[in-house]
C-alpha cells in the first residue's frame, strides 16, 4: 500500500497530544464543539489503535514503541503516558453523568435544526419565514443511539486499558479503581440505551409502506403478491427470531400475521414506547430516560449500533473477560438483535438470484427517504452480512463491484475544486429525526460519505479471497484518501470538518473515522493477500523441475553429487522449505525453486558432444 497506516497513525497522535495537551491540561472539544460524543471520539482516536494494534500499545512502558513514546512525549515519559491518560479517560466518565450519577449520552452539537417555511407561532413577520428554530434544552438533554455506539467502544478500550496497566503499576490504584467503576457504569447504561433504541416496524402488506417495501426489492417485475409472499419466506428466520425477544424494545411486537411485512434495526435514540430493562445491582438505580423518536429504523444507525455490538461481542472482549455476569446477559441481547438486524438488510438488499435491489439504486425506504446517503448504509449492511457466512467467491466479486459502482455513481475519482457543487461522495448530508419535533423544532443529523466508503473498500479488501479484487478495493480506498487528503486534511495530520471547512479546529468525528480506516488499512497489510492461482500453478511446476532435476544430478556419477555433498544437501532442504511453502506462499516457492535451478546448473557436468 502507498499509505503507510502506522506511521500516520503516529501522525496523527503527535498532532493530537500537541493541540489538546500543550498547556500541560487536556483541552476538549474541536471543529464540533464539546459533547459526549466528540469528546468520546476524540479519546479514541489515542484508545482505539493502541487497544487494536500491538505495535502501538502503551500499557506496558518497556515495551512501548520509542517512535510512539516520542509521538506522545508531551505527556512525559513512557511511564508517564497511561497514566495521563487514565486520568483524562476518568475526566470524560465524570463530565457526562447526571446529577444521580447516571451516565448521559446527548449530543446537542450534533443536532441541527434546518430552515422552517412556516413561521414560528410567536413570530408572524414576512422575514422570519425561512428562520431556523434554535434547539431546545430538551431536545440538548437527549441521548442518541451514536453515543451509545461509540461508548461502548470507548468504554471496553478504557476497561481493558486500565486493568493491564495495574498489572505494571501499583500507582494508580484508587484512580484505576474509580476508572473501573465509572467505565463498567457507562459500558452499562450504553447496553441498555441500545436495547431501547432497537426498533420494529410492523405495517399491513396493503399500506403504502409495504408497497415501497415491495417495490424496492422486486427487480424481476413480478406480481406485487407474489413479491410480498416471497419477501415474508426470506425474511421467516428473522421474524422467527424477533419473536423470540425477551428484553428492551421490540418485545410483543405481532409478527405471526401472514399478512403483515416489517422492518427491524435501529432508530436515532430511545423511541417513545420503550419499556425500562431490569438490570441488576449495582446498575440497577441507573436512570432509563424516556424517549421520543419514532419507532422506524434507519440504515445509517442500524450500521453504528452493529459497530459498537460487534466491539461487544467480539473475541478480545471474551477473551479478556471485560463483561460481568449481568452484562454478558445484556450483550447476548443485543448480539442477538445484531444478527437479525444484519440478515433482514442483507436479506433486501441481495433478495432473489437476479439482479440484486441494492444495485438499483438509490436505494428506497418504505418511509419514503431515498438518496446515495441511504444506499451506502445498506451497503455496508450487505457486506456485514456476507462476513458472517460463508459465500461464493462470485459473491464476494459481485459485492465488489457494487462497491466500485457506487463510488462511480457519486464520483469519487472527481476533484473537489468547486466548493459549490462538489461529488456526492463528498458532500454533507442529512437525516431526519422522525420524532424529534415532540420536543422542539425538527432535528436533523449531519453525516458524510467519504470516510464511511472508505472503511468499506478496506473492510472487503482485508476479507476478499481474490487478489485483483483487493487490489482495486485498496485502489478505491486511496483515491477516496487522496481526495479527502488535499482538502480536509491539516499539515500535522488532523483532520478538518466537512460542515467548517474554515475552522482552525480538527473534526474528532473526521479524524476518529480516518482512525478507525487507517487500523483496518494495518490489519490488511498484517493478513496474508489472497493466493493466486496462476502463481500456485507456476510455483508447483518450478518445484517439480527443480526436484526432479536434483534428483538426476544426485544419480549422475559425473556431478557434484559425489564431491559436493553439503552443497546438494543445503538444496534439498531449500526444496523442502519450497515444499512447504507453496499453499501459502507461492511466490517464495517459485523463487527457491529457481535459486536451486541456478545452483543445480552450476553443479551439473556439461553435456556430452
Amino acid at each position: 500500500m502507498r499509505i503507510q497506516p502506522r506511521t500516520e497513525i503516529i501522525q496523527v497522535w503527535q498532532a493530537l497530544a500537541r493541540h489538546t495537551y500543550a498547556n500541560g491540561v487536556w483541552e476538549w472539544g474541536g471543529a464540533e464543539g464539546q459533547d459526549s460524543l466528540s469528546d468520546a471520539e476524540q479519546l479514541l482516536c489515542l484508545m482505539y489503535p493502541a487497544q487494536q494494534l500491538d505495535g502501538l500499545r502503551i500499557t506496558r512502558p518497556d515495551r512501548t514503541a520509542p517512535d510512539v513514546g516520542k509521538a506522545l512525549d508531551v505527556f512525559g515519559d513512557r511511564a508517564t503516558i497511561p497514566t495521563k491518560l487514565i486520568s483524562v479517560l476518568l475526566e470524560y466518565l465524570r463530565t457526562y453523568r447526571a446529577a444521580d450519577g447516571s451516565p448521559t449520552f446527548s449530543a446537542p452539537e450534533h443536532l441541527d435544526a434546518p430552515e422552517h417555511l412556516d413561521a414560528p407561532e410567536h413570530l408572524d413577520a414576512p422575514e422570519h419565514l425561512d428562520a431556523a428554530l434554535p434547539v431546545t434544552d430538551a431536545q440538548r438533554t437527549l441521548d442518541v443511539s451514536p453515543s451509545y455506539s461509540v461508548s461502548l467502544s470507548l468504554a471496553l478500550s478504557a476497561l481493558s486499558f486500565v486493568r493491564v496497566f495495574r498489572r505494571e503499576s501499583k500507582e494508580v490504584g484508587e484512580i484505576a479503581e474509580e476508572l473501573e467503576i465509572l467505565a463498567q457504569a457507562r459500558l452499562t447504561a450504553a447496553m441498555v440505551g441500545l436495547l431501547r433504541s432497537f426498533v420494529i416496524e410492523v405495517f399491513d402488506v396493503d399500506s403504502p409502506e409495504a408497497q415501497k417495501l415491495c417495490a424496492m426489492v422486486n427487480q424481476a417485475q413480478l406480481p406485487y403478491g407474489a413479491v410480498a409472499a416471497g419477501l415474508q419466506n426470506a425474511l421467516s428466520e428473522v421474524r422467527a427470531g424477533l419473536r423470540d425477544l425477551t428484553i428492551g424494545s421490540g418485545r410483543g411486537i405481532h409478527l405471526a400475521n401472514p399478512k403483515v411485512l416489517f422492518s427491524c434495526g435501529w432508530t436515532w435514540g430511545v423511541t417513545a414506547d420503550a419499556p425500562e430493562v431490569d438490570v441488576a445491582p449495582p446498575w440497577d438505580r441507573q436512570e432509563q430516560p424516556a424517549g421520543i423518536a419514532a419507532g422506524s429504523p434507519h440504515p445509517y444507525f442500524t450500521r453504528l449500533a452493529c459497530a459498537g455490538i460487534a466491539d461487544l461481542t467480539s473475541e478480545q472482549t471474551r477473551v479478556s473477560g471485560l463483561l460481568e455476569d449481568e452484562q454478558q446477559r445484556i450483550a447476548a441481547a443485543l448480539q442477538l438483535r445484531l444478527e437479525l438486524a444484519r440478515s433482514y438488510w442483507g436479506t433486501l438488499a441481495m433478495y432473489d438470484r437476479g439482479r440484486w435491489p441494492v444495485e438499483d439504486q438509490p436505494w428506497r425506504l418504505p418511509t419514503g427517504e431515498s438518496g446515495d446517503h441511504v444506499t451506502l448504509w445498506v451497503i455496508r449492511l450487505a457486506g456485514s452480512a456476507l462476513e458472517a457466512q460463508p459465500h461464493p467467491l462470485k459473491t464476494e466479486r459481485r459485492f465488489t463491484a457494487l462497491l466500485r459502482d457506487f463510488a462511480s455513481r457519486t464520483r469519487v475519482p472527481d476533484r473537489l475544486d468547486d466548493p459549490d457543487a462538489p461529488p456526492p461522495v463528498y458532500r454533507q448530508h442529512h437525516l431526519d429525526l422522525p420524532g424529534s419535533d415532540t420536543a422542539g423544532p425538527a432535528l436533523r443529523w449531519p453525516i458524510e460519505l467519504g470516510p464511511s466508503l472508505m472503511k468499506a473498500a478496506l473492510t472487503s479488501a482485508a476479507t476478499t479471497s481474490s487478489g485483483d479484487d483487493r487490489e482495486s478495493l485498496l485502489a478505491l480506498a486511496e483515491t477516496i484518501w487522496d481526495r479527502l487528503a488535499a482538502k480536509r486534511r491539516f499539515s500535522n495530520g488532523l483532520w478538518r470538518s466537512l460542515s467548517a471547512a474554515g475552522s482552525d479546529q480538527p473534526s474528532w468525528s473526521t479524524t476518529e473515522q480516518i482512525v478507525e480506516c487507517l487500523v483496518v488499512m494495518a490489519e490488511v497489510a498484517a493478513t496474508r493477500p489472497p493466493v493466486s492461482e496462476l502463481l500456485t500453478s507456476l510455483a508447483r511446476d518450478l518445484l517439480h523441475e527443480a526436484t526432479h532435476t536434483l534428483d538426476r544430478v544426485l544419480l549422475d556419477p559425473r556431478s557434484g553429487g559425489t564431491g559436493a555433498p553439503t552443497d546438494t544437501a543445503a538444496l534439498g532442504l531449500l526444496l523442502a522449505r519450497a515444499r512447504d511453502a507453496l499453499e501459502d506462499e507461492p511466490g517464495l516457492t517459485l523463487t527457491l525453486a529457481q535459486d536451486v535451478l541456478r545452483d543445480l546448473h552450476r553443479l551439473r557436468p556439461p553435456p556430452d558432444r
